[in-house]
């Protein structure tokens, strides 16, 4: 949510809690991903239909032959992009569980798994820039 709305939320409705839904969060590491896409681009290549490829979710049973591809060259290659939408999947992995206790273990699991790898990732990308 945007600052303005929440400061308004904070003016008007002083008790309100705040619920972010699982859409935005999604939304986010899209837009990350995104993000990590851009900056790999800049010194490598990547194969056309990166960019939407990317964008979908891996359960997705609409992904063109040349999105399966790309999929395979970014993860085969093991480029940053890869590893990035490969968290954000797993990301949607959490909310595959039934009990309270796997929830608990698959944050954790995400939690750890993700920080590891986002630090690689962004190391990485400062270097190619510089």
């Amino acid at each position: 949510m945007s600052i303005a709305f929440l400061s308004g939320v904070d003016e008007e409705l002083p008790n309100a809690e705040v619920t972010i839904d699982w859409f935005h969060v999604v939304q986010i590491f899209n837009k990350v991903v995104d993000q990590v896409r851009k900056q790999e681009r800049k010194s490598d290549s990547h194969p056309k239909s990166t960019r939407w490829a990317v964008l979908e979710n891996s359960n997705n049973k609409k992904l063109t032959r040349h999105q399966i591809k790309a999929f395979s060259e970014l993860l085969t290659e093991d480029k940053e992009t890869g590893k990035a939408w490969f968290i954000k999947e797993k990301l949607r992995w959490i909310r595959e569980v039934k009990t309270p206790q796997q929830a608990r273990w698959r944050l954790t699991h995400f939690i750890n798994h993700a920080k590891d790898v986002w630090e690689t990732i962004f190391f990485k990308l400062q270097c190619m820039k510089h």
